[in-house]
């Protein structure tokens, strides 16, 4: 409140007063008017951006899975792996023989 007696807008409720309504009403008096149509007005401006925002987090759970599923060797770090580092020894010794100096696969 401000020093008159005034509520002062915070910049949370002025971010979801400004959200996309998908051409329906932002206004919350609308939803204790007594015009029906108002009402529903409202209502189904406040459903829209949720199933909106719904359908987003569905679409990245999906991807998530879908690269998941698929395993490290066709989406690498996106299937929720470490990253795999192969390094290759410069020098061959009695090690290396028994690994067909193809250099030693580290998971880090």
């Amino acid at each position: 409140m401000t020093s008159d007696g005034y509520y002062e807008q915070t910049s949370a409720a002025e971010f979801m007063h400004n959200l996309p309504r998908f051409g329906h009403t932002s206004e919350f008096s609308k939803l204790a008017s007594s015009n029906q149509a108002e009402q529903t007005d409202y209502v189904i401006g406040v459903f829209a951006i949720s199933f909106f925002i719904l359908s987003l987090f569905f679409f990245w759970a999906i991807s998530i899975l879908t690269c998941k599923c698929m395993g490290h060797g066709r989406t690498s770090i996106f299937s929720g792996q470490r990253a795999r580092v192969v390094v290759a020894s410069s020098s061959p010794s009695s090690d290396d023989d028994n690994n067909n100096n193809k250099g030693h696969r580290i998971t880090t």
